[in-house]
């Protein structure tokens, strides 16, 4: 049988064979899997970027409002014909690449990280409902359904898994957007704090905070954990005797993107 080996363990008057299964994914932290999943969405968006061009070249397909804007606006910032800024994009992939949506923008690493619980840990969170009457957040202490995002709410929770209530966040990098997706978090964990206090029930609140902005500042975010409001990974979530560490900030150069 493929992607299986056994290991065999010696005993008193028996031997056990002990069947492992290997998977990829199995072998890869969260990290790995979400920045491999935003390069091969790069790499898709970039093609798909010069896949619409050549339609539009060819058959006369119309380019969407956007796209066309974005085309004029760059020709006129230098001094180039609509012409030649299209024939760059078929002939000069890297020239594409100012075209091409980014992955980032995509919400593409959160997506991931619901994946990787899913595939990887096994864990089959539910997605719930970013707008709308079935959206959740949370404002004074208190869980509240279909309600707008205001100065004093969070934003909408993202996931349920039994009786946890899950926000997922993932930066990558430092600055201003990133400091901001604190905030999201803080925000988060200061509302469950508040809900708990007041309420004598089971439910529990998990901050799944994964890139490496959350690991340089982890030891901040973990100050807020109590028995029922959480602060995880996606490689910790739910994984029973670990809990994640401190980790400074140089061990985030160990990891790297694999080649596609």
């Amino acid at each position: 049988m493929r992607n299986r080996a056994y290991i065999t363990c010696k005993r008193p008057r028996k031997r056990v064979k002990t069947l492992i299964i290997k998977e990829k994914e199995n072998c890869m932290d969260v990290i790995t899997f979400v920045k491999d999943r935003t390069l091969v969405k790069d790499r898709e968006n970039l093609e798909k970027t010069r896949n619409t061009v050549l339609r539009h070249l060819e058959y006369g397909d119309p380019l969407v409002p956007k796209f066309e804007e974005k085309i004029m606006k760059f020709a006129r910032r230098y001094d180039m014909t609509r012409a030649e800024v299209l024939a760059s994009i078929m002939s000069d992939r890297v020239a594409a690449t100012a075209f091409a949506k980014s992955a980032s923008r995509q919400r593409i690493a959160e997506k991931s990280q619901f994946d990787y619980l899913r595939d990887v840990r096994g864990l089959n969170v539910e997605k719930l409902k970013q707008i709308g009457p079935d959206c959740i957040r949370l404002r004074s202490g208190e869980l509240e359904f279909g309600t707008m995002r205001s100065p004093t709410s969070t934003k909408s929770l993202d996931g349920k898994y039994k009786n946890d209530y899950i926000f997922v966040k993932w930066t990558d990098g430092y600055g201003g957007g990133q400091d901001y997706a604190g905030v999201d978090a803080f925000r988060f964990l200061k509302q469950a704090a508040k809900y708990v206090k007041t309420h004598d029930d089971n439910i529990r609140f998990v901050a799944v905070l994964d890139g490496p902005y959350f690991i340089k500042h982890w030891s901040t975010f973990a100050e807020y954990r109590t028995d029922r409001v959480m602060v995880e990974t996606s490689d910790t979530y739910r994984k029973p005797g670990r809990r994640p560490l401190v980790v400074n900030v140089n061990t985030v150069k160990s990891y790297k993107t694999k080649a596609v």
